[in-house]
């Protein structure tokens, strides 16, 4: 069929519909009479509940916005996946907080519950991704390990090489993760977080990020460990700073403090150099001058190249405190005043030969074989060893002594501490009861009297001839040290130290006593030690200081055995004054006695000073004992006899051979007291008339008389004629 006759078909067509269109009726009769036709039934029609609809209408218009919603949340996800595409991190924050703060809008409870693990799931991992990304920044910013610190300010990252610089991305982090100064774990990003080990890992990663990054903790903590190690050297190597694990020289210990300068000063961001110079600055510069100080001989002469390169290094450090600004400040002359001053390098070489003399005698100790004992003569005393020189016999007397500045060993606080008490008291308290009436009792009489004048006027005999003693290593031991720090102070030229010699060698003297009282188990031993090197050393005069120390150390010593006695005499007097009748004697027998038989007097033996021990037994029995019981008030009978018996207990139990006389002396006096306790009046005056009283004053026979008898005729005619016998006698 043509094109045209196709056209006349269809018009054709055409015309024929419109002729039926005509006429309705007739088409709507055909249409019914037609066999095949089937009229369909009209719906019955229902009554509509129209609360249900309008219910469901809500249901769904709730629904509706809430998928309208999720669609905005989509939105989010979307624009976080195209920014961490284009690794614009700080706008995937962004994102992620907006999502956030949308669905909290949001109504999910009538979604299902797989839906929404799924949901939180996703949206968490969006977090894990950020902060991996971020750790992965800058990881390319920085790498630091133990063996190097490399920086790199300026790094590009992605298909598009996107450029980041450091200080710039630090603000990002600063001000968004870190905006309270620390890293809080309960901050949106990490709380919002629901899968609990999701939460963890980004966390700890967060926290990693914080001390790395912003406290820069990690570096200044192998920056620490190398500056106190003399093992480790610091090289730079085109901007990176390699740790290299080696003996250091001279050159290359301050080739490592320049290398650690400059990499501070022109590589590191101006924020890391502000928060390890506000750590470390001051614990650099103080190695610096450790260093110095140490090496002083070898970097401190003029031709020394070493001076060169620390004078500059000493400008790096200028330029770097200007460059922290406020951050920590440091000032030229910490290091001039040490590369220029003669004075101070002399100084330097004695405080070096000092410190090398310490460290020798540190070695003496480092074992136990300084202890092995050898038997040594004793050289005679020579005016040397017994006179005082003349400006020290000043600052002892306490009388002229113009202030502290003449007393830099401050032994006149001690002196005063005497005079105002015993100095004890602090160290040990005995918890000694006092009696009121004790004062009465040890204050001086001011009468004087002739008969105990006429017996001062004799003189006793105290000390004997020692020719050898039980020494250790030690004097031999230090006597080479001292030697040796003679000897270095030859070599610098006393007359450039003259000023600080005295006190530097005062500083070894106390150094080697104080490592002695650590190390000694028997104090007597190191007395015995120290008074054979005192007297046998060749430059003896300047050991004084020496002698000093040992003198208050067995003087404390003493005391405390003192003191230890009298404790327990005071008990024993205490316990017979409340239980005169059943007194206990347990105290004299089973504390006091063995104190001194295996205490104090084998301390006193290994001493072998007569002195000490006859100062010893007249405290423990004129002080501890006698003064005591003249402090009571009155002795009663019953205690008059117990007295006695304590007295004999005291005498039987400290009886031990001797050939001081003015031990003989105590314990005759004594024994005398001890018999006048138990005696009638009538007796006391046969052994006065029998002379047995001539180691008494007139005032002690009259004190005993008065505690022990009433006041009557008898007593005073008694008093009277001792009195007119003495003075007869002193005439």
């Amino acid at each position: 069929m043509s094109r045209s006759n196709l056209k006349s078909e269809l018009k054709h067509v055409y015309e024929e519909i419109n002729v039926l269109l005509e006429d309705l009726d007739s088409l709507a009769a055909a249409i019914e009479s037609d066999p095949n036709f089937r009229p369909y039934e009209k719906a019955s029609t229902q009554n509509t509940n129209i609360d249900e609809l309008i219910k469901k209408d809500a249901e769904l218009s709730g629904q509706l916005s809430v998928l309208t919603s999720l669609k905005v949340v989509s939105a989010f996800i979307d624009e976080f996946k195209t920014n961490y595409d284009l690794w614009e991190l700080e706008n995937c924050y962004y994102s992620l907080q907006n999502m956030h703060k949308k669905l909290e809008t949001i109504d999910l409870s009538n979604l299902s519950l797989r839906f929404q693990e799924s949901l939180s799931t996703y949206i968490d991992s969006l977090h894990a991704d950020l902060v991996d990304r971020i750790k992965d920044l800058l990881g390319k910013f920085w790498s630091i390990d133990r063996h190097k610190i490399q920086y790199i300010n300026n790094v590009r990252m992605g298909e598009d090489e996107i450029e980041f610089e450091f200080e710039g991305f630090k603000v990002f982090l600063e001000t968004c993760f870190y905006s309270d100064g620390h890293f809080d774990p309960n901050s949106w990003f990490t709380s919002e977080i629901r899968m609990g080990d999701t939460r963890d890992e980004v966390s700890n990663a967060l926290s990693e990020i914080y001390t790395e990054y912003i406290t820069y903790s990690k570096i200044i903590t192998i920056l620490k460990e190398s500056l106190f190690s003399s093992d480790v050297q610091l090289v730079l190597c085109e901007d990176v700073l390699l740790f290299q694990h080696a003996k250091c020289q001279t050159e290359q210990v301050i080739a490592s403090f320049e290398n650690l300068a400059y990499f501070l000063l022109h590589i590191s961001p101006k924020s890391c150099s502000s928060l390890i110079l506000s750590q470390l600055g001051n614990t650099f510069v103080n190695e610096i001058v450790k260093f110095v100080k140490l090496r002083s001989n070898e970097v401190l002469t003029p031709d020394s190249s070493s001076k060169l390169e620390l004078i500059k290094l000493n400008q790096m450090l200028v330029d770097l405190s200007e460059k922290v600004n406020t951050s920590w400040k440091y000032h030229e002359t910490r290091l001039t005043s040490l590369l220029y001053d003669e004075h101070i390098l002399n100084n330097l070489l004695l405080d070096k030969l000092l410190r090398n003399q310490v460290v020798e005698l540190r070695s003496v100790f480092s074992d136990d074989s300084w202890k092995d004992v050898s038997i040594v003569q004793l050289k005679e005393r020579s005016n040397c060893d017994q006179t005082v020189p003349a400006a020290k016999k000043k600052n002892m007397s306490g009388t002229d002594n113009p202030g502290d500045e003449d007393d830099e060993w401050r032994w006149h606080d001690e002196d005063d501490e005497d005079a105002n008490g015993d100095g004890w008291e602090d160290e040990i308290d005995f918890n000694i009861d006092t009696n009121d009436s004790e004062s009465a009792v040890n204050k001086e009489i001011e009468e004087e009297d002739p008969w105990e004048s006429a017996w001062q006027d004799e003189t006793l005999k105290l000390d004997k001839d020692v020719n050898s003693i039980h020494i250790t290593r030690v004097p031999h031991l230090f006597e080479t040290i001292l030697g040796q720090f003679e000897a270095g102070c030859d070599q610098i030229g006393r007359e450039k130290i003259a000023s600080s010699y005295q006190y530097k060698l005062n500083v070894l003297l106390t150094s080697f006593m104080a490592m002695c009282m650590s190390k000694y188990e028997e104090w007597w031993q190191l007395y015995k030690d120290i008074s054979y090197l005192t007297r046998n050393y060749s430059i003896r005069c300047d050991l004084f200081r020496l002698n000093e120390l040992m003198e208050h150390y067995v003087g404390t010593h003493v005391k405390n055995m003192k003191k230890v006695a009298q404790n327990m005499v005071h008990q024993q007097l205490k316990n017979l004054q409340v239980n005169e009748k059943n007194p206990d004697w347990g105290i004299t027998i089973e504390s006091l006695l063995p104190y001194i038989k295996n205490v104090a007097y084998p301390a006193f033996t290994q001493l072998e000073d007569e002195k000490k021990l006859t100062a010893f037994i007249t405290f423990l029995y004129n002080d501890c004992i006698v003064r005591q019981i003249l402090a009571w008030k009155m002795i009663s009978e019953r205690n008059s006899e117990n007295l006695a018996e304590f007295i004999k207990l005291v005498l039987s139990g400290t009886d031990r051979p001797t050939s001081n006389q003015n031990i003989g002396y105590q314990r005759e006096k004594l024994s005398i007291i001890g018999r006048v306790l138990t005696s009638h009046l009538t007796e006391i005056m046969d052994m006065f008339s029998n002379g047995d009283f001539y180691l008494f004053t007139t005032e002690e026979i009259i004190q005993w008389i008065t505690m022990l008898f009433a006041d009557t005729g008898l007593r005073k005619e008694c008093i009277e004629e001792i009195r007119t016998v003495r003075l007869e006698s002193a005439i």
